[in-house]
């Protein structure tokens, strides 16, 4: 039988185990710990943040009536084709047609009524003309005659001088003498009466002119006005031609009718009803919205993410690859609106709904963590706590 041991020797045994076990577990705990605080210091995670709603939006224009009156046709099928200008619904216009046929009869009668003041007018220009010249002529020859009697005169009366002083000298008889001094008193006569004849030719000619320079700007007058009338009958044609085609309702771009509201001939529009909806054939995009704590700030132009559709599970469906293109800078309804752009150009249908998921930032777990912490303390100090 061995001797006891030494009971301070058991406790110098006991205390010798129990460092080595504490030594065993720091060195446990450093081999566990150490990894995680250089995974939660030096990794790098990515943030990820899902909007509030997504959808796939196309750009697209809305249809609406310009004025009120009974739909007559209507051609806005769902899905329809449709090119810049096409008619997608017409509206009753008898009224504005029946205004424009009475413009536009309006507009020929005044052309022809001008047509033929017009041709008035040049008649009486060249008639003037014309008067103008027979004018000139007539002068002429009444100042001729004027002359020549003058020279007649002057002739005669040199001549009864000349038979005077004879007739003194008993050369020629008295009776000789009276003849000539009658012939050159005739002659004076006739010098006159061809100077007043000169006159009144010059007047009366003169007359002619005037009132036929006063006919022409009459009609000229007349001329303006018409080319006034006929100005405001065509405006007026105009007008109606415009008012007559916005009972017209045409397709503003090209693109698919998306939209309908079930219009039905018959029915009255008041201006500014809508008749539905066209998408164009643009590439679509992606239209989220995100808490402005989530996005405002974060969400960058280039960064990426996945978009899924509702009603196309991910374990089934892949989800698509998004980048951002624009952000808002200020929020609307409490959402920020973030637009994406389909990474490999997808074509999908206007409307679809669905969630984005967008990486907004890389920071180090402890960042995240810590983050989180202060979160979860600011949403439990918040107003009303």
């Amino acid at each position: 039988m061995s001797a006891p041991v030494p009971f301070s020797s058991t406790l110098a045994s006991l205390a010798g185990d129990r460092t080595v076990a504490v030594w065993a577990i720091v060195a446990g705990a450093l081999t566990l710990f150490l990894p995680i605080s250089i995974w939660l210091t030096m990794a790098e995670i990515q943030v990820v943040e899902s909007s509030a709603e997504a959808r796939i939006e196309r750009p697209h224009v809305e249809v609406h009536t310009e004025v009120s009156g009974r739909l007559t046709e209507i051609d806005a099928a769902l899905d329809r084709e449709v090119a810049a200008g096409d008619v997608l619904a017409r509206l009753d216009d008898a009224l504005v047609r029946g205004e424009l046929a009475s413009a536009a009869a309006r507009v020929l009668a005044v052309q022809a009524e001008l047509g033929g003041k017009r041709a008035e007018a040049a008649e009486l220009a060249h008639a003037l003309a014309s008067l103008d010249f027979v004018a000139d002529a007539a002068g002429h020859e009444a100042a001729a005659r004027t002359r020549a009697a003058r020279s007649a005169a002057s002739f005669a009366r040199t001549r009864s001088e000349h038979a005077g002083t004879l007739g003194a000298a008993g050369v020629v008889g008295a009776e000789e003498a009276q003849a000539a001094k009658a012939q050159a008193r005739e002659l004076a006569h006739m010098r006159a009466a061809s100077g007043f004849r000169e006159v009144r030719v010059e007047y009366e000619y003169d007359r002619e002119r005037i009132d036929a320079r006063v006919e022409l700007q009459r009609v000229q007058v007349q001329v303006i006005a018409l080319e006034g009338a006929l100005s405001v009958a065509q405006l007026e044609v105009q007008r109606l031609t415009a008012l007559a085609e916005r009972y017209v309702v045409r397709a503003p771009v090209s693109g698919q009718v998306a939209q309908t509201t079930g219009r039905r001939p018959g029915e009255y529009l008041q201006s500014g009803d809508k008749l539905g909806t066209l998408v164009t054939d643009e590439a679509p995009i992606v239209v989220a919205h995100f808490s402005p704590r989530a996005a405002s700030g974060r969400a960058r132009v280039g960064h990426g993410g996945l978009l899924y559709l509702d009603g196309f599970p991910w374990p089934q469906f892949d989800p698509l690859p998004v980048t951002v293109v624009a952000v808002s800078q200020e929020a609307s309804d409490g959402l920020l609106r973030v637009e994406l752009a389909l990474d490999g150009g997808a074509s999908l249908s206007h409307g679809l709904e669905g969630r984005v998921d967008l990486a907004v930032e890389t920071i180090a777990p402890v960042d995240f963590v810590l983050r989180a912490l202060g979160d979860r303390i600011a949403d439990g100090i918040g107003p009303g706590r």
